[in-house]
């Protein structure tokens, strides 16, 4: 049976640390990776439509309560996408041991791997994949027409998402294969199908290659979360958050905190002569208290006139809200609220010259 077929032809910016089933020894791109993504994508481009439902399918409830919904498409790769070469963070920038390699601005994105090593795909043709999306015939399919949503949500993969360990720092950069745009204009036609909830922001630097757009990008993202002035400039945001947590410092019970919007887990150690204290943070979330929580602001590599540039995404839907409780969790325990004040900071400024690409994020 001949299917409704749509094919995409995909290539990697920048490395991928995609570890298939032995992550230590093998990279790959799987359908079961790509499809996930893509529900992601199907949440955050059409929020509470169930879409990724809709295309993909589901199963709920259980046992004789269960109702199953079977998938309307069926994704395949032309061929398989595998790499047995392996890096750590020493191999991978060349540097003469551990101590030289936490020099390399990209080690502030890659600080896994300094014990460990894993499989990665490096860009050039050897991982360039084919991705084919084929419509099973239904009659539901011919009526509601899913094809535009996910051919949404593959675009916004393509020019937004990344795959793999650090994938939210900008590694695994997925990319139309051979896509170049000309100018600014051209990525924010590109990008007229999100929502104002996904906001996106051009930095200022164009670089000739992946690894010092990387490095870039580190460098501007360290330069809001630094804390202490040992590590270089630092915000009053970062230095609040830095001073509420010190466990020397007197608590607060109006204390707030901003860098744990960016993501968790985030761990702080203070030093004192031979007394070492880490604070680890958590917050509440279905009743439960975690330590976990995917940043949503995304670095995102792209080609445009020929360069590198970079891409800082924001997904709004994803955000702990403005005052969530965050546990800093030492002796004694102490709490403080979230607010987004560093986050917006970060998404209205940038480097200098920064460019909106998107609609205007809500309030």
């Amino acid at each position: 049976m001949n299917l409704p077929t749509n094919t995409y032809h995909f290539e990697f910016l920048t490395p991928a640390w995609a570890g298939g089933a032995s992550p230590a020894e093998t990279a790959e791109v799987r359908i079961a990776t790509l499809r996930g993504h893509l529900r992601q994508w199907l949440r955050l481009l059409y929020p509470g439509q169930r879409m990724d439902e809709e295309i993909f399918g589901r199963l709920a409830g259980e046992g004789r309560n269960a109702q199953a919904a079977s998938s309307r498409v069926l994704l395949q790769l032309e061929k398989p996408v595998q790499s047995v070469i392996t890096k750590n963070l020493v191999g991978y920038t060349g540097r003469r041991d551990e101590r030289d390699a936490l020099q390399d601005p990209e080690s502030y994105f890659l600080w896994p791997l300094r014990t460990q090593s894993r499989g990665v795909l490096m860009p050039g043709a050897a991982t360039d994949f084919t991705l084919r999306v084929r419509w099973y015939p239904s009659p539901v399919n011919r009526i509601n027409r899913p094809e535009s949503k996910l051919g949404n949500a593959i675009q916004a993969l393509g020019l937004l998402g990344n795959i793999g360990t650090r994938a939210t720092r900008g590694y695994g950069s997925l990319w139309e294969k051979g896509r170049d745009f000309a100018n600014e204009d051209q990525l924010r036609e590109a990008l007229h199908f999100l929502p104002n909830t996904i906001q996106v922001r051009l930095l200022d630097g164009s670089f000739d290659d992946v690894r010092r757009a990387l490095a870039a990008a580190a460098r501007w993202m360290r330069s809001y979360r630094v804390g202490s002035a040992t590590y270089g400039t630092t915000t009053p945001e970062a230095v609040n958050d830095h001073d509420v947590a010190d466990p020397a410092q007197t608590a607060s019970v109006q204390a707030v905190v901003y860098r744990h919007a960016l993501g968790m887990p985030l761990s702080q150690r203070f030093n004192r002569g031979r007394d070492t204290s880490t604070v680890q943070s958590k917050h509440r979330h279905d009743g439960t208290e975690t330590d976990r929580y995917p940043s949503p602001l995304r670095i995102k590599v792209i080609r445009m006139g020929g360069k590198c540039r970079v891409l800082v995404v924001l997904l709004r839907g994803l955000l702990l809200p403005v005052g969530t409780r965050i546990t800093l969790s030492n002796r004694p325990t102490r709490t403080a609220e979230l607010r987004h004040d560093l986050l917006n900071q970060m998404m209205a400024s940038g480097l200098a010259r920064s460019h909106e690409c998107s609609l205007p994020s809500p309030a």
